[in-house]
C-alpha cells in the first residue's frame, strides 16, 4: 500500500464507458516477485493455473484511451472493509443459523443443523448479491485509475454494451 492510502496494480485499459474505463490486470501470485518462488507452492501452483486475466470498471479522471497502460488503485479501508462483507457475512450466516436454532429450538438433528448452514449461507451470498449494485454505485468503493504508466500496448478499442457488463469475470 501506499501512503496515498491506495492499493494499487499496473492494468490496461481496454474500452471506456463514460466517465469510467474497463481496464484489465493479469492476476498474480502474492509471491510472484519473490527470491524463492523456485521452491514456493503458491508459485507452482501459479504456473499450473496460468494466467487469469481480471476485468475492472474503474473512475477514469485521467482520461485514459484503450491501450494505455495505467495504474488502478483502490482504497485500503474499502478493500478490507469488501473482504469482511465477502468472506464474513457469509460464515457469520452460516454458523450462526445454525447456531441460532439450537439455541432457540434445541435438539437439533446433525441432519437440520447442516441445512440451516446451508441456508445461512445462501441467504447471505442473496443480500449480498442485492446490494451489489448499489454498493458498485459508492464512489468511495470504486477502483480508480490514478495515473498513466510510461509505456503503452496495443489493444483494439471495444464497445461495452449494457448486457455485458459484469459478464466478463477473468
Amino acid at each position: 500500500m501506499t501512503l496515498s492510502g491506495f492499493v494499487e496494480e499496473e492494468a490496461v485499459v481496454v474500452a471506456e464507458e463514460g466517465r469510467f474505463a474497463w481496464v484489465e490486470a493479469a492476476r498474480q501470485t502474492s509471491c510472484g516477485r519473490c527470491a524463492a518462488a523456485k521452491g514456493c507452492g503458491t508459485a507452482a501452483l501459479g504456473k499450473v493455473l496460468g494466467r487469469r486475466v481480471n476485468r475492472v470498471r474503474a473512475l477514469n479522471p485521467v482520461g485514459a484511451r484503450p491501450g494505455d497502460r495505467v495504474v488502478v488503485g483502490i482504497r485500503g479501508e474499502a478493500l478490507v472493509r469488501g473482504s469482511l462483507w465477502l468472506y464474513g457475512l457469509p460464515l457469520l450466516a452460516m454458523l450462526g443459523l445454525p447456531l441460532a436454532a439450537q439455541v432457540l429450538f434445541g435438539g437439533l438433528s446433525e441432519g437440520v443443523a447442516v441445512v440451516l448452514a446451508f441456508a445461512g449461507l445462501l441467504g447471505a451470498f442473496l443480500w449480498l448479491g442485492g446490494r451489489r449494485g448499489r454498493l458498485g454505485q459508492d464512489p468511495a468503493l470504486q477502483a480508480v485509475i490514478l495515473r498513466h504508466c510510461h509505456s503503452s500496448v496495443t489493444v483494439a478499442p471495444v464497445t461495452v454494451h449494457k448486457n455485458e457488463i459484469g459478464a466478463h469475470h477473468g
